[in-house]
């Protein structure tokens, strides 16, 4: 794809997307449409296919399927949010902008769960099951590992992957991103024992190796994987950073009361967020950056 027909389609996603204003169109959304579109460039989803987009959150990664499929695809995106989730606007808002775009006919969104959707007699065949930077997201190893027998039992052949590469960074400059992902992912683990509804950021954050497992365990297996490393200017990495690192994730921590030792130990990983910004800073590594993304396309035989 060359840049001219990525901008081109970047404009076209921008203009179907509910944006909050310039600011944050220059900064977070077309940046991340790009990545985006990177990502189904590397899947290469067959034009047409109906898909089901799990975790599709305020639905980006539905537009950009959408669009890559052409106007005989169709997207079935659901997320298990609540209406109100979001800012600067809820994923009701959004989903219904979009709902009203140009590419709103070829997108159909649910607030579901894949096994509350898929478990429905009306519910129609799918060529393919996409998770775009959603695996992170789910409640519990158990719930991510449930996913996959669901998608089999409803005889869905390919499902297709993208989530960071917790495993290894290719550079010093990631690995803040992965400090702070990690002090998240604790942080999930420890509070969900105290029944905290987490209404933001990071919770289970697989690595590669879970989530092939668990596919495999339900008859899927890697027919093709690669990765993708962000450009700089997606700062996705830099905002879960500055995340941990600020004063807010700490008081986060401090005000559920949880045991001496869990706390300690999330508010370590804390630390050695903010040790990595110092460290990266003090040799000279360059601005901070995301952590490369991994994609697979895992097929079954049916």
């Amino acid at each position: 794809m060359s840049t001219k027909e990525r901008d081109a389609k970047i404009d076209t996603l921008i203009a179907s997307f509910l944006v909050y204003n310039k600011e944050f169109e220059d900064q977070v959304f077309r940046p991340r449409f790009k990545q985006r579109l990177g990502v189904t460039d590397a899947w290469a989803i067959e034009k047409s296919s109906r898909v089901l987009d799990i975790g599709c959150g305020q639905g980006e990664s539905a537009l950009t399927i959408a669009l890559e499929l052409g106007p005989a695809g169709h997207v079935t995106a659901i997320d298990t949010s609540p209406p109100d989730y979001g800012t600067p606007h809820t994923v009701e808002q959004s989903h219904a902008y979009i709902s009203k775009s140009p590419l709103g006919s070829m997108i159909d969104f649910r607030l579901t769960s894949a096994s509350s959707f898929l478990n429905t007699t009306t519910t129609p065949k799918f060529d393919a099951a996409t998770l775009c930077h959603s695996a992170w997201y789910f409640p519990t190893p158990d719930a991510l590992a449930a996913l996959f027998p669901t998608l089999a039992s409803a005889a869905i052949p390919t499902i297709y992957i993208a989530e960071y590469n917790l495993q290894s960074v290719s550079m010093p400059s990631q690995i803040p991103h992965q400090v702070a992902a990690l002090a998240q992912a604790m942080y999930h683990r420890y509070v969900a024992a105290v029944s905290e509804l987490l209404p933001l950021n990071i919770r289970v954050a697989p690595n590669i190796d879970t989530i092939t497992e668990a596919a495999g365990a339900a008859g899927y297996h890697v027919a093709r994987s690669g990765i993708i490393t962000p450009d700089l200017d997606y700062h996705e990495g830099k905002f879960e950073t500055e995340y941990v690192a600020g004063d807010r994730f700490t008081a986060r921590v401090k005000e559920k009361s949880l045991p001496v030792e869990q706390e300690a130990e999330i508010l370590a990983r804390a630390a050695d967020t903010k040790r990595a910004v110092d460290d990266l800073a003090r040799n000279g590594g360059g601005p901070l950056r995301s952590m490369d993304v991994w994609w697979a396309e895992f097929r079954r035989k049916m």
